[in-house]
């Protein structure tokens, strides 16, 4: 993904309680550059989210996958929006964690 979007970013660019919420990986016989579109995007800036809560939905030309959180926290970074084309791995949100 990265030759095509300019949302270059890893998780060692985060701050310790900040979590980058990906695409999933699909599989090595689905070309990454042909993963599907975001159908849904259900947070915003500021959404609170629980761990396992659907961030998104990415509309593929098989199925409808679901992106959920990893952690509870607050979405402090948005890179996608609805009707995009999306990749495999690509970065969708960042997190903050929660306090334990």
């Amino acid at each position: 993904w990265a030759k095509k979007s300019k949302k270059n970013i890893l998780p060692s660019d985060l701050a310790t309680d900040e979590e980058l919420i990906c695409s999933p990986f699909i599989s090595d016989t689905i070309p990454c550059d042909d993963l599907g579109i975001v159908e849904e995007l259900m947070v915003q800036v500021g959404s609170v989210v629980k761990q396992d809560e659907v961030i998104a939905v990415i509309e593929t030309h098989k199925a409808a996958i679901d992106v959920k959180s990893p952690s509870g926290g607050t979405v402090t970074t948005l890179y996608v929006q609805e009707d995009e084309e999306i990749y495999e791995v690509q970065p969708i949100a960042v997190i903050k964690k929660a306090a334990a």
